[in-house]
């Protein structure tokens, strides 16, 4: 059984609201409810742990919804998504998978990086392992480039979301004040599923 509950650029249907709602609504629920049974949301009581296997199959269907539910206020376009990856050979063999999936209405196109410096020219950057940990972000903190990593001190470091696997879910906190800094509207939904967004007024 697919763990995702959905295909990487194909959502479940959900039976019809008793009230009337735009497409775009029904687009982001379906979504969300995905992201939830896959881990983003709250599993239900005695959830198994999640599979190591599994992990890296989750981590790019998540990084897709992030970008999904992300708004890009410099104007639409309908070139391919730049979706870059920093990180080791089998992070960036995870995320090929991504290729041509669609994100807003617009294909997926991946490139691997080594440098903080070449993803200026990205829409949306993942980091992960140690190396990419330790890179600067600065040169990306006034860009509309939303930044995805997995290490502990990512966003204390500029990121805007962090993305990790718990003990029976993925889970990820948010850096808001980074997003809105870097011109990006993320959902309310997408918030409302995560971990922690900072700053957290409680």
């Amino acid at each position: 059984m697919d763990p995702l509950g959905h295909r990487l650029n194909r959502h479940p249907p959900l039976p019809l609201p008793a009230r009337r709602a735009s497409g775009r609504r029904l687009a982001i629920t379906a979504a969300l409810a995905a992201l939830a049974a896959s881990g983003g949301g709250w599993p239900a009581a005695g959830a198994a742990p999640i599979e190591s296997a599994q992990v890296e199959r989750l981590r790019v269907a998540f990084t897709l919804n992030f970008a999904r539910y992300t708004t890009w206020t410099d104007g639409a376009t309908t070139e391919p998504f730049r979706l870059c990856v920093m990180g080791g050979d089998s992070l960036y063999a995870a995320f090929t998978q991504a290729e041509g999936a669609a994100v807003r209405g617009r294909a997926v196109q991946l490139r691997r990086i080594q440098r903080i410096a070449e993803a200026v020219q990205c829409e949306l950057l993942y980091t992960g392992g140690f190396d990419a940990a330790q890179a600067p972000l600065e040169a990306l903190a006034a860009l509309p480039v939303l930044t995805v990593g997995e290490d502990p001190a990512f966003l204390a470091r500029g990121g805007t979301i962090r993305l990790f696997a718990g003990d029976r879910r993925m889970e990820f906190d948010v850096n808001l004040p980074q997003a809105e800094r870097a011109r990006l509207v993320l959902s309310p939904q997408l918030l409302r599923l995560a971990r922690t967004v900072l700053p957290d007024k409680g």
